[in-house]
Protein backbone atom coordinates (compact mmCIF):
# COMPACT_ATOMS: atom_id res chain seq x y z
CA UNK A 1 0.00 0.00 0.00
CA UNK A 2 2.74 2.34 0.86
CA UNK A 3 6.15 2.99 1.57
CA UNK A 4 8.01 5.28 3.98
CA UNK A 5 11.19 6.84 2.66
CA UNK A 6 13.54 9.04 4.22
CA UNK A 7 14.98 11.24 1.69
CA UNK A 8 16.53 14.02 4.36
CA UNK A 9 17.35 15.45 7.66
CA UNK A 10 18.67 18.80 7.57
CA UNK A 11 20.59 20.92 10.16
CA UNK A 12 19.58 24.46 9.83
CA UNK A 13 21.35 26.55 7.39
CA UNK A 14 20.95 29.93 6.09
CA UNK A 15 -6.37 30.23 1.55
CA UNK A 16 -7.96 28.79 2.54
CA UNK A 17 -8.24 27.34 6.39
CA UNK A 18 -9.60 23.79 7.47
CA UNK A 19 -8.81 21.19 9.83
CA UNK A 20 -8.22 17.29 8.92
CA UNK A 21 -10.56 16.40 11.27
CA UNK A 22 -13.25 16.93 9.75
CA UNK A 23 -12.07 14.69 7.18
CA UNK A 24 -12.47 11.52 8.83
CA UNK A 25 -16.24 11.28 7.93
CA UNK A 26 -15.16 11.91 4.42
CA UNK A 27 -12.44 9.61 4.15
CA UNK A 28 -14.53 6.87 2.45
CA UNK A 29 -15.93 9.49 -0.44
CA UNK A 30 -12.47 10.89 -0.83
CA UNK A 31 -11.56 6.77 -1.24
CA UNK A 32 -14.24 6.63 -4.03
CA UNK A 33 -12.85 9.43 -5.98
CA UNK A 34 -9.12 8.45 -5.58
CA UNK A 35 -9.92 5.09 -6.66
CA UNK A 36 -11.78 6.57 -9.78
CA UNK A 37 -8.86 8.46 -10.59
CA UNK A 38 -5.95 5.60 -10.86
CA UNK A 39 -1.06 5.55 -10.55
CA UNK A 40 1.95 4.13 -8.34
CA UNK A 41 6.26 4.90 -5.51
CA UNK A 42 6.74 13.17 6.65
CA UNK A 43 6.48 15.99 9.99
CA UNK A 44 3.16 16.95 9.48
CA UNK A 45 2.21 20.06 11.48
CA UNK A 46 -1.39 20.28 12.34
CA UNK A 47 -3.81 17.52 12.13
CA UNK A 48 -1.66 14.83 11.03
CA UNK A 49 1.33 13.27 9.07
CA UNK A 50 4.12 13.86 11.98
CA UNK A 51 5.57 15.44 14.80
CA UNK A 52 6.63 19.12 14.63
CA UNK A 53 2.99 21.45 15.40
CA UNK A 54 3.47 25.29 14.45
CA UNK A 55 6.68 26.81 13.08
CA UNK A 56 8.96 28.40 15.43
CA UNK A 57 9.15 31.73 15.36
CA UNK A 58 12.65 31.93 15.27
CA UNK A 59 13.08 30.23 12.00
CA UNK A 60 15.01 27.31 13.81
CA UNK A 61 13.59 23.45 14.09
CA UNK A 62 10.95 23.65 11.01
CA UNK A 63 10.27 19.76 12.05
CA UNK A 64 9.21 17.50 9.07
CA UNK A 65 6.91 17.27 5.82
CA UNK A 66 5.64 14.08 4.77
CA UNK A 67 4.59 14.00 1.08
CA UNK A 68 2.99 11.20 -1.15
CA UNK A 69 4.10 11.01 -4.59
CA UNK A 70 1.79 8.20 -6.46
CA UNK A 71 4.99 7.24 -8.77
CA UNK A 72 8.40 5.51 -7.02
CA UNK A 73 11.79 6.63 -8.97
CA UNK A 74 10.04 9.48 -11.37
CA UNK A 75 12.14 11.79 -13.17
CA UNK A 76 9.26 14.28 -13.01
CA UNK A 77 9.42 14.03 -8.92
CA UNK A 78 13.04 14.23 -9.02
CA UNK A 79 13.35 17.53 -6.34
CA UNK A 80 11.49 15.43 -4.07
CA UNK A 81 12.73 11.77 -4.23
CA UNK A 82 16.00 12.51 -4.92
CA UNK A 83 16.57 15.14 -2.60
CA UNK A 84 19.24 14.08 -0.62
CA UNK A 85 21.54 13.60 -3.53
CA UNK A 86 20.24 16.73 -5.25
CA UNK A 87 20.63 18.68 -1.49
CA UNK A 88 17.30 20.50 -2.02
CA UNK A 89 16.41 21.11 1.79
CA UNK A 90 20.01 20.57 2.80
CA UNK A 91 20.82 22.89 6.08
CA UNK A 92 17.12 24.67 6.06
CA UNK A 93 15.87 22.94 9.52
CA UNK A 94 13.57 21.07 7.34
CA UNK A 95 13.07 17.10 7.17
CA UNK A 96 11.34 15.83 4.29
CA UNK A 97 10.02 11.92 4.21
CA UNK A 98 8.73 10.51 0.98
CA UNK A 99 5.66 7.79 0.99
CA UNK A 100 5.42 5.97 -2.08
CA UNK A 101 2.09 5.47 -2.78
CA UNK A 102 -0.45 4.85 -5.65
CA UNK A 103 -3.06 6.99 -7.20
CA UNK A 104 -5.80 5.01 -5.51
CA UNK A 105 -4.39 5.60 -2.10
CA UNK A 106 -3.01 8.92 -2.39
CA UNK A 107 -6.03 10.59 -1.58
CA UNK A 108 -6.80 8.63 1.26
CA UNK A 109 -3.26 8.89 2.78
CA UNK A 110 -3.70 12.88 2.57
CA UNK A 111 -6.85 12.32 4.24
CA UNK A 112 -5.94 10.27 6.34
CA UNK A 113 -3.27 12.47 8.07
CA UNK A 114 -0.48 10.26 6.57
CA UNK A 115 0.93 12.71 4.42
CA UNK A 116 0.99 16.74 4.34
CA UNK A 117 1.22 17.45 0.60
CA UNK A 118 0.23 15.08 -2.38
CA UNK A 119 2.69 15.06 -5.69
CA UNK A 120 0.33 13.78 -7.84
CA UNK A 121 -1.72 15.05 -11.26
CA UNK A 122 -3.70 17.90 -11.39
CA UNK A 123 -6.68 16.14 -12.60
CA UNK A 124 -6.55 13.76 -9.68
CA UNK A 125 -5.43 16.48 -7.37
CA UNK A 126 -8.60 19.02 -7.70
CA UNK A 127 -10.67 15.46 -8.66
CA UNK A 128 -9.98 15.07 -4.79
CA UNK A 129 -10.06 18.48 -3.65
CA UNK A 130 -13.66 18.84 -5.19
CA UNK A 131 -15.37 15.53 -3.56
CA UNK A 132 -13.63 16.75 0.11
CA UNK A 133 -10.30 16.59 0.34
CA UNK A 134 -9.76 19.50 2.25
CA UNK A 135 -6.65 20.59 0.32
CA UNK A 136 -5.54 23.58 -2.30
CA UNK A 137 -3.24 22.71 -5.51
CA UNK A 138 -0.50 25.65 -4.98
CA UNK A 139 2.07 24.68 -7.38
CA UNK A 140 2.98 22.62 -10.70
CA UNK A 141 5.55 20.13 -10.73
CA UNK A 142 5.27 20.19 -14.93
CA UNK A 143 2.58 21.67 -16.43
CA UNK A 144 2.91 19.75 -20.08
CA UNK A 145 1.48 16.29 -20.51
CA UNK A 146 4.77 14.67 -20.78
CA UNK A 147 3.26 10.71 -21.28
CA UNK A 148 4.19 9.28 -24.26
CA UNK A 149 1.80 6.28 -25.82
CA UNK A 150 3.72 3.16 -25.74
CA UNK A 151 3.06 0.12 -27.88
CA UNK A 152 3.88 -3.85 -27.25
CA UNK A 153 6.41 -4.57 -29.52
CA UNK A 154 4.11 -7.29 -31.08
CA UNK A 155 1.70 -5.13 -32.13
CA UNK A 156 3.29 -4.14 -35.16
CA UNK A 157 2.07 -0.56 -34.82
CA UNK A 158 3.75 1.87 -36.05
CA UNK A 159 1.63 5.20 -35.55
CA UNK A 160 -1.58 5.86 -33.31
CA UNK A 161 -3.97 5.18 -35.70
CA UNK A 162 -2.40 1.56 -35.81
CA UNK A 163 -4.23 1.26 -31.82
CA UNK A 164 -7.20 2.11 -33.24
CA UNK A 165 -10.04 -1.40 -32.13
CA UNK A 166 -7.44 -2.01 -29.80
CA UNK A 167 -6.99 -2.05 -25.47
CA UNK A 168 -5.32 0.63 -23.94
CA UNK A 169 -4.09 -0.26 -20.16
CA UNK A 170 -4.57 2.32 -17.15
CA UNK A 171 -3.66 3.02 -13.69
CA UNK A 172 -7.17 3.79 -12.86
CA UNK A 173 -10.37 5.05 -14.29
CA UNK A 174 -9.85 8.53 -14.91
CA UNK A 175 -6.05 8.25 -14.39
CA UNK A 176 -3.46 10.44 -16.26
CA UNK A 177 -2.88 7.91 -18.52
CA UNK A 178 -6.70 7.00 -19.22
CA UNK A 179 -6.91 10.85 -19.49
CA UNK A 180 -4.24 11.12 -22.21
CA UNK A 181 -6.05 8.10 -24.17
CA UNK A 182 -9.45 9.49 -24.13
CA UNK A 183 -8.47 13.04 -25.82
CA UNK A 184 -5.84 10.62 -28.36
CA UNK A 185 -9.03 8.62 -29.40
CA UNK A 186 -11.44 11.51 -29.77
CA UNK A 187 -8.92 13.73 -31.74
CA UNK A 188 -8.12 10.69 -33.54
CA UNK A 189 -12.20 10.17 -33.69
CA UNK A 190 -12.74 7.01 -32.46
CA UNK A 191 -16.07 5.94 -30.82
CA UNK A 192 -16.51 4.79 -27.71
CA UNK A 193 -16.39 1.03 -29.37
CA UNK A 194 -13.49 1.48 -31.32
CA UNK A 195 -10.52 1.64 -28.13
CA UNK A 196 -11.18 -0.34 -24.55
CA UNK A 197 -9.43 0.73 -21.28
CA UNK A 198 -8.88 -1.64 -18.76
CA UNK A 199 -7.67 -0.10 -15.40
CA UNK A 200 -4.35 -2.74 -13.83
CA UNK A 201 -3.74 -0.46 -11.30
CA UNK A 202 0.15 0.45 -11.14
CA UNK A 203 3.00 0.49 -13.71
CA UNK A 204 3.96 -3.25 -13.07
CA UNK A 205 0.83 -4.57 -13.73
CA UNK A 206 0.55 -2.85 -16.54
CA UNK A 207 4.26 -3.71 -17.65
CA UNK A 208 3.53 -7.20 -17.76
CA UNK A 209 0.36 -6.77 -19.35
CA UNK A 210 2.38 -4.78 -22.17
CA UNK A 211 4.75 -7.98 -22.22
CA UNK A 212 2.09 -10.23 -22.18
CA UNK A 213 0.06 -8.94 -25.13
CA UNK A 214 -2.98 -8.56 -22.49
CA UNK A 215 -3.07 -4.82 -24.01
CA UNK A 216 -1.67 -2.97 -26.19
CA UNK A 217 -0.93 0.08 -25.04
CA UNK A 218 -0.54 2.69 -22.31
CA UNK A 219 0.38 5.67 -21.54
CA UNK A 220 3.18 6.64 -19.72
CA UNK A 221 5.70 8.91 -19.09
CA UNK A 222 9.22 9.30 -20.39
CA UNK A 223 12.00 7.33 -17.93
CA UNK A 224 9.27 4.27 -18.15
CA UNK A 225 8.30 5.09 -22.41
CA UNK A 226 12.15 5.26 -23.42
CA UNK A 227 13.55 2.46 -21.28
CA UNK A 228 10.84 0.01 -22.55
CA UNK A 229 11.93 1.01 -25.61
CA UNK A 230 15.88 0.67 -25.24
CA UNK A 231 15.28 -2.73 -24.09
CA UNK A 232 12.90 -3.78 -26.89
CA UNK A 233 9.88 -4.29 -24.91
CA UNK A 234 7.89 -1.34 -26.38
CA UNK A 235 7.59 1.02 -29.44
CA UNK A 236 7.38 4.50 -28.10
CA UNK A 237 4.63 6.21 -30.49
CA UNK A 238 3.74 9.57 -30.08
CA UNK A 239 3.84 12.36 -27.36
CA UNK A 240 0.04 12.89 -26.20
CA UNK A 241 0.89 16.19 -25.34
CA UNK A 242 -0.91 17.89 -27.70
CA UNK A 243 -3.73 15.57 -27.56
CA UNK A 244 -4.02 16.56 -24.02
CA UNK A 245 -3.06 20.96 -24.43
CA UNK A 246 -2.64 22.91 -21.90
CA UNK A 247 -2.79 21.32 -18.35
CA UNK A 248 -1.64 20.61 -14.72
CA UNK A 249 0.33 17.42 -15.39
CA UNK A 250 1.95 17.00 -12.26
CA UNK A 251 0.86 19.64 -9.14
CA UNK A 252 1.70 19.85 -5.50
CA UNK A 253 -1.68 19.87 -3.30
CA UNK A 254 -0.99 20.62 0.63
CA UNK A 255 -2.97 20.28 3.07
CA UNK A 256 -4.84 23.24 4.40
CA UNK A 257 -4.64 22.55 8.05
CA UNK A 258 -0.57 22.77 6.87
CA UNK A 259 -0.91 25.87 4.89
CA UNK A 260 -2.77 27.43 8.28
CA UNK A 261 0.02 26.39 11.21
CA UNK A 262 2.88 25.71 9.10
CA UNK A 263 3.91 28.72 6.58
CA UNK A 264 7.59 28.74 7.18
CA UNK A 265 8.43 24.85 6.74
CA UNK A 266 5.60 25.06 3.19
CA UNK A 267 8.55 28.06 2.27
CA UNK A 268 11.22 26.63 2.71
CA UNK A 269 9.77 23.49 1.27
CA UNK A 270 8.65 24.89 -1.94
CA UNK A 271 11.39 27.30 -2.39
CA UNK A 272 14.19 24.39 -1.68
CA UNK A 273 12.66 22.37 -4.15
CA UNK A 274 12.15 25.14 -7.15
CA UNK A 275 15.72 26.37 -6.34
CA UNK A 276 16.55 22.13 -6.88
CA UNK A 277 14.69 22.28 -10.16
CA UNK A 278 16.95 25.27 -11.35
CA UNK A 279 19.96 23.74 -10.69
CA UNK A 280 19.03 20.49 -12.66
CA UNK A 281 18.30 22.84 -15.49
CA UNK A 282 21.18 24.82 -15.39
CA UNK A 283 23.32 21.23 -15.09
CA UNK A 284 20.98 18.37 -16.41
CA UNK A 285 23.69 15.51 -15.53
CA UNK A 286 22.53 16.04 -12.11
CA UNK A 287 19.69 14.40 -13.03
CA UNK A 288 21.42 11.58 -15.34
CA UNK A 289 23.53 10.72 -12.37
CA UNK A 290 20.50 10.07 -10.28
CA UNK A 291 18.71 8.17 -12.70
CA UNK A 292 21.49 5.72 -13.86
CA UNK A 293 23.21 5.57 -10.62
CA UNK A 294 20.24 5.68 -8.05
CA UNK A 295 17.48 4.26 -9.58
CA UNK A 296 19.62 2.01 -12.54
CA UNK A 297 17.36 3.83 -15.52
CA UNK A 298 19.32 2.93 -19.00
CA UNK A 299 21.73 5.51 -19.96
CA UNK A 300 20.14 5.92 -23.13
CA UNK A 301 16.56 6.27 -21.99
CA UNK A 302 17.71 7.94 -19.24
CA UNK A 303 19.57 10.94 -21.56
CA UNK A 304 16.35 11.03 -23.65
CA UNK A 305 14.05 11.42 -20.65
CA UNK A 306 16.60 14.41 -19.26
CA UNK A 307 16.87 16.27 -22.56
CA UNK A 308 13.35 15.65 -23.39
CA UNK A 309 11.16 16.89 -20.01
CA UNK A 310 13.92 18.55 -17.45
CA UNK A 311 13.62 21.56 -20.01
CA UNK A 312 9.80 21.34 -18.96
CA UNK A 313 9.76 21.28 -15.05
CA UNK A 314 8.26 24.18 -13.20
CA UNK A 315 10.89 26.69 -11.84
CA UNK A 316 8.05 28.69 -9.92
CA UNK A 317 5.12 26.63 -9.65
CA UNK A 318 2.64 29.23 -11.07
CA UNK A 319 -0.34 27.71 -13.28
CA UNK A 320 -2.18 29.65 -16.32
CA UNK A 321 -5.93 30.08 -16.47
CA UNK A 322 -5.93 28.11 -19.42
CA UNK A 323 -4.18 25.51 -17.78
CA UNK A 324 -6.49 25.43 -15.04
CA UNK A 325 -9.21 25.48 -17.42
CA UNK A 326 -8.14 22.14 -18.64
CA UNK A 327 -7.77 20.52 -15.54
CA UNK A 328 -11.16 21.62 -14.69
CA UNK A 329 -12.30 19.79 -17.68
CA UNK A 330 -10.07 16.74 -17.09
CA UNK A 331 -12.39 16.48 -13.65
CA UNK A 332 -15.06 16.28 -15.26
CA UNK A 333 -14.02 13.21 -17.35
CA UNK A 334 -12.81 12.13 -14.08
CA UNK A 335 -16.14 12.19 -11.64
CA UNK A 336 -18.91 13.09 -14.20
CA UNK A 337 -19.50 15.85 -12.55
CA UNK A 338 -19.62 19.68 -14.12
CA UNK A 339 -16.06 21.52 -14.49
CA UNK A 340 -15.55 23.20 -11.22
CA UNK A 341 -13.98 26.86 -11.13
CA UNK A 342 -10.35 26.78 -10.93
CA UNK A 343 -10.62 29.00 -7.57
CA UNK A 344 -11.97 25.79 -5.96
CA UNK A 345 -9.24 23.47 -6.03
CA UNK A 346 -6.33 26.10 -6.74
CA UNK A 347 -4.41 29.02 -4.67
CA UNK A 348 -0.80 29.83 -6.02
CA UNK A 349 1.46 28.99 -2.98
CA UNK A 350 3.42 32.27 -2.95
CA UNK A 351 -0.07 33.62 -2.43
CA UNK A 352 -1.19 31.57 0.04
CA UNK A 353 1.43 32.66 2.62
CA UNK A 354 1.54 35.48 1.61
CA UNK A 355 -2.52 35.81 2.67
Amino acid sequence: MKEVIRVHVGPARNQRRGGRGALVATLTLVALVATACGGSSDDGGGGGGGGGGADSADGGDLGTLKVVTVVPNSLLFIGVQAAEQLGTWEGTGLEVEVINGTSPTAGQIMASGEADIGLMDGNRAAANITQGLDATIMGSAISPWVQYIIASSESGATELEDLKGGTFGTSGEGSGGHYATYKVAEDLGWSEDEWTATPLGNLESLRAALASGSIDAFAWSSTTAFSLEERGEGVVLESAVDYVGPNLFESFAVMNDVAEERPEALRVFFEGYYDAIERIQEDPQLAIDVLVNEWDVDPQAAERAVEADVPLLSTTGEVSEEELQGVAEAVTFATGAEAPDPSEFYEYWQDVLEG
